[in-house]
């Protein structure tokens, strides 16, 4: 059984905390990531615009957003002496040649927080992307107590700590704990936010929360692939957000938000598991498609996907894909949903898929 306990990292400075807050947004870096989101996919517009910032701003989204060297003098400037040494510490930060590099984690602001998350091609360690920011958009305004399970790097714990009473965090990598304590101080969320640090299907919970925020490991492994645990979202991909969402203690009218990824073809979306789950707990649950994927042997989505998690070889890539593309073909699998799922208590049982016209036209997160 994992070990549940509360974060006991070194805690950095206020003071140290605030005065690069006040850096990050004096030279307008906050207000570029606001603009510009922060997606991996819009990484590209900020290495375009790169050569036309001021100087102190090109250097800031090198070191920051980039994960390009700069002068020592200048990543001590930008992150203060405690933070500097603080992510010297953890492996998150290296000194070469007189130039300082953060080569496995980036800045982004997510919805007025400002958080230290993963590299955009950092093979799931803190991991942030269009999920994220899709279920913090429901989660703004959070109130009461709130539970962020699956917390990594706590972008979604800072975000309702903002406006709830208080917020417990679950993460089972304590690889991400030192990040996580650094963003709990930038924004000032610390007084707020207990973390536990185990397995989300272990931890204990003396009360009810008014909201939780899932975003649990949802990578199918279709019975075939060898996935690491953090992507690893069981045969159909719902394996660990079901067992979760079967154990967390939702509040009467409390709500509940999850990402998820469903198998399904033209006609629809295997869900029966949600549906028993809003009946069984007497839930009103809607799942939103917000795009899909198609399964096919050419699928990017999926070869991609094996390219940074697996331990699928370049030369056997292409069988792999012809053994998932015949198992999908049996099981009557097309396409593979990316959704949110939302649930209130008290409300139900009820159940209802918002859309699966997703054939034509499609929006996404």
């Amino acid at each position: 059984m994992s070990t549940v306990h509360q974060n006991t990292y070194t805690h950095i400075p206020q003071t140290a905390a605030t005065e690069f807050v006040d850096k990050v947004e004096r030279i307008g870096l906050a207000s570029l990531l606001r603009a510009y989101g922060t997606s991996g996919l819009r990484k590209n517009a900020i290495v375009r615009d790169r050569p036309h910032l001021v100087p102190e701003m090109g250097d800031a989204v090198d070191l920051l957003c980039l994960s390009r060297p700069v002068p020592a003098h200048k990543a001590k400037s930008m992150l203060t002496d405690p933070i500097l040494d603080h992510l010297l510490g953890i492996g998150a930060a290296t000194v070469s040649g007189g130039d300082v590099e953060l080569s496995h984690v980036r800045l982004v602001e997510h919805f007025g927080q400002l958080v230290f998350v993963g590299a955009v091609n950092d093979s799931g360690f803190g991991w942030y992307g269009r999920d994220s920011i899709g279920i913090g958009r429901q989660l703004l305004g959070a109130r009461g107590r709130c539970l962020d399970v699956c917390s990594s790097t706590g972008c979604q714990t800072t975000l309702m700590a903002a406006s709830a009473t208080s917020v417990t965090a679950v993460e089972i990598d304590e690889q991400v704990a030192p990040l996580f304590e650094l963003n709990m101080c930038i924004n000032g969320s610390r007084a707020k936010v207990d973390a536990l640090w185990c397995d989300a299907r272990e931890a204990e919970f003396d009360a009810a929360f008014d909201t939780i925020a899932i975003n649990a490991p949802v990578m199918p492994t279709f019975d075939i692939l060898d996935l690491p645990w953090t992507g690893h979202g069981g045969p159909d991909g719902t394996t660990l957000l079901n067992a979760v969402m079967q154990r967390v203690p939702l509040a009467a009218h409390g709500r509940l938000v999850a990402n998820a990824m469903i198998l399904g073809n033209a006609h629809g979306l295997e869900v029966d598991w949600l549906r028993k789950l809003a009946e069984e707990n007497g839930w009103a649950v809607t799942v939103i498609p917000t795009d899909h994927e198609p399964l096919t042997a050419d699928s990017s989505f999926v070869r991609s996907a094996l390219a940074t998690y697996s331990t699928v070889k370049p030369d056997n890539m292409d069988s792999v894909m012809q053994e998932l593309s015949t198992s999908w073909t049996a099981n009557s699998i097309d396409r593979l949903y990316f959704a949110v799922v939302c649930a209130t208590a008290g409300s139900g049982p009820a159940f209802s898929v918002a859309s699966t016209a997703l054939n034509g036209e499609r929006w996404c997160l």
